[in-house]
């Protein structure tokens, strides 16, 4: 979970989506941007927080339990 204040956004991250690369952009773009938990669903969304706008990264269900399977 990346939460960027600056645009009062929570970006939630599953694993193996390519997370780093997405944190190390967000962060060279919105310095205050902080990542409380690496990887949290959508319902695990601070208090506080859960009345700003929420995005997702999706990817292909088959390229992701591929790639779950390969880790």
């Amino acid at each position: 979970m990346l939460i960027i204040p600056e645009i009062e956004t929570v970006v939630i991250l599953p694993p193996r989506t390519g997370t780093g690369s997405l944190y190390r952009t967000v962060l060279a773009a919105y310095p205050k941007a902080i990542m409380p938990y690496r990887h949290m669903e959508a319902d695990g969304v601070p208090f506080g927080y859960d009345r700003w706008r929420r995005v997702g990264v999706l990817r292909h269900p088959e390229s992701r339990m591929w790639s779950l399977y390969n880790y």
